[in-house]
């Protein structure tokens, strides 16, 4: 069981991580009598990559929530560019939000966490579901930062989708590609 609750998008990505005109090259399309299915599917690819890896594709501000602090928090998504802020219910039932001279971010690639500084404690938190709250700026960027295999394996479920004129299962070399990029849940 994760400690982590469900991540909700603040900010979304400003455009899609997968260009409508690769894909249309990828599936043989000449004309656009089929724009209005591919961008559907290439919706349906980017939501099911995000949520099978755990990777975010493009910028997009999350706040993420959990229980309480713990020392070497591993974030349930990345890459995370930045941690914006970090609020809390402390024991008063207050929110207070976290001086960032008490916690390092350490990006580690696609398994950022938080730490401690040196000599520094958590505070107390109140007891409850979402006692602490982490907004971050996450995503490898634009389109040009993705690693391009994982371009490959969203085209590669598109094609299939496109081709039974419906989504359906992850193709086997699709999976492939995103298990690579398969963040540990946490």
């Amino acid at each position: 069981m994760s400690d982590w609750g469900a991540i909700e998008v603040i900010t979304p990505p400003a455009g899609m991580p997968l260009p409508l005109g690769l894909v249309r090259d990828w599936v043989r399309v000449d004309d656009n009598a089929s724009d209005g299915l591919l961008i559907t599917l290439i919706q349906a690819a980017v939501a099911r990559t995000e949520l099978y890896t755990g990777v975010r594709l493009f910028t997009q501000t999350v706040r993420m929530t959990r229980r309480g602090f713990c020392d070497g928090m591993r974030l349930p998504t990345g890459p995370i560019q930045s941690i914006s802020a970090i609020e809390y219910v402390d024991s008063n039932g207050a929110t207070q939000t976290l001086d960032g001279a008490i916690y390092e971010f350490a990006t580690g690639g696609l398994r950022p966490k938080l730490v401690l500084a040196s000599g520094q404690s958590w505070p107390s938190v109140t007891p409850g579901l979402a006692a602490v709250q982490v907004t971050a700026v996450a995503g490898y960027g634009g389109i040009n930062d993705q690693p391009a295999d994982l371009r490959l394996a969203m085209q590669k479920m598109v094609a299939a989708w496109f081709e039974d004129r419906c989504e359906g299962m992850i193709p086997q070399d699709a999976i492939a590609i995103l298990d690579q990029y398969r963040m540990p849940r946490v």
